[in-house]
């Protein structure tokens, strides 16, 4: 059911991964196609949100901010799983793949390998941690505000 608190959420969150995704454009290899990266992102990072903190909130102020660790791995989780899927259809569809068993392995190690460029740069993780924190408490404020 539709509420305050998770449209809120939808939009911190989806405007806190259009942050992070600009930074992390940053630590991509040059000539990364990102036509529509940073829409994509913003939107799985919005419905994870929405999915995720915006059931959460209305717990209190500090359960907030675990609830907003929480959903920037649900979002983390999401994107990479999403991106590494279609670049493993790209792949496949060059026939780079043996098998199916193949390809599911080159879809761990895709993930893998764009899980530690988030990781390895220093501002993707501090916008993640100090957005999704204010996110966080955003959501449970307007979940006050308006219940």
């Amino acid at each position: 059911m539709p509420t305050a608190a998770r449209l809120v959420a939808f939009v911190t969150f989806a405007i806190v991964t259009y942050i992070a995704t600009d930074y992390y454009i940053m630590e991509l290899p040059e000539g990364t196609k990102v036509k529509w990266f940073r829409e994509m992102n913003a939107v799985i990072g919005g419905i994870a949100a929405w999915r995720s903190m915006g059931v959460l909130a209305g717990q209190g102020y500090s359960r907030a901010l675990t609830s907003g660790f929480r959903a920037i791995c649900t979002i983390l989780f999401y994107l990479l799983l999403t991106h590494g899927i279609i670049q493993m259809i790209k792949k496949a569809m060059k026939l780079l793949y043996d098998g199916p068993g193949d390809a599911l392995i080159g879809l761990g190690e895709l993930i893998l390998k764009y899980g530690l460029l988030i990781v390895d740069s220093g501002p993707v993780m501090i916008v993640l941690g100090v957005g999704g924190a204010l996110a966080a408490l955003i959501t449970e404020w307007t979940s006050h505000r308006w219940n």
